[in-house]
């Protein structure tokens, strides 16, 4: 009798354990690989439906920094960091008008020490 719940605790123990590392390979894969997300509301038509769409949500573009004109992104909502936000990217700055900027709010003068 004893054996037997010996084996059957041992057989529990090893399929909770693979439950724990799928689990954990998941959460990874959802946080760092790709996500799914869904994007209701007018604001993306005719992107996306009125109803919703779902979308997948892959993460290797903005860690490489490779955004651009006409992308998709979706963010945390500023007023509501409980909800996302889909919007289409219509501008970038570009590396000349930062220089721009910075020499703008120098007062146009070069800073030499």
């Amino acid at each position: 009798m004893a054996g037997r719940v010996g084996a059957a605790m041992r057989e529990v123990l090893g399929q909770a354990t693979g439950l724990i590392q799928f689990g954990c390979l998941l959460h990874c894969f959802h946080e760092h690989i790709l996500d799914v997300t869904i994007c209701i509301g007018p604001s993306m038509l005719p992107t996306f439906n009125l109803e919703g769409d779902v979308v997948l949500v892959e993460f290797w573009t903005t860690r490489r920094q490779k955004l651009g004109n006409g992308d998709v992104v979706v963010a945390k909502s500023p007023t509501n960091p409980k909800q996302t936000v889909c919007k289409r990217i219509c501008g970038m700055v570009r590396e000349e008008e930062k220089e721009k900027e910075k020499e703008k709010r120098r007062g146009g003068e070069h800073c030499v020490r």
